[in-house]
């Protein structure tokens, strides 16, 4: 988890200019402290500008209010079956890896927006 000081609009906007697409079927997400997500993105091989993601595979981050009541967001993130190549695979969390997701999303926030991901 990292996350941004920049406000949700601003991170949004960010993300699609990246490459980023909405992930409408995403179900929300929450956290154990009860937080709700607030957005969920995803980058498949074809929208991501780093290289990395693998055909048939995606990259999701999911957006959270800080924990600590400050201005902007908490990021999580994690690399799956993309629902659209193999959707059996995706629910079944055939090929889920967080740390290649973390890793794949501080590469892609670092290098292809001016967001700036704080580490935890």
């Amino acid at each position: 988890m990292a996350h941004l000081d920049e406000d949700e609009e601003a991170i949004e906007e960010e993300l699609v200019a990246a490459g980023g697409e909405r992930n409408p079927i995403a179900c929300y997400k929450s956290l154990p402290d009860g937080r709700l997500s607030e957005g969920s993105w995803r980058f498949t091989h074809a929208t991501d500008p780093t290289g990395r993601i693998e055909p048939g595979m995606q990259l999701h981050i999911t957006l959270f209010e800080r924990d600590d009541g400050l201005p902007g967001r908490e990021v999580y993130a994690h690399y799956e079956d993309d629902w659209m190549a193999d959707a059996s695979g995706h629910l079944k969390a055939a090929n889920f890896s967080a740390s290649k997701g973390v890793t794949y999303a501080t590469v892609l926030l670092d290098n292809h927006t001016y967001l700036i991901a704080h580490q935890r």
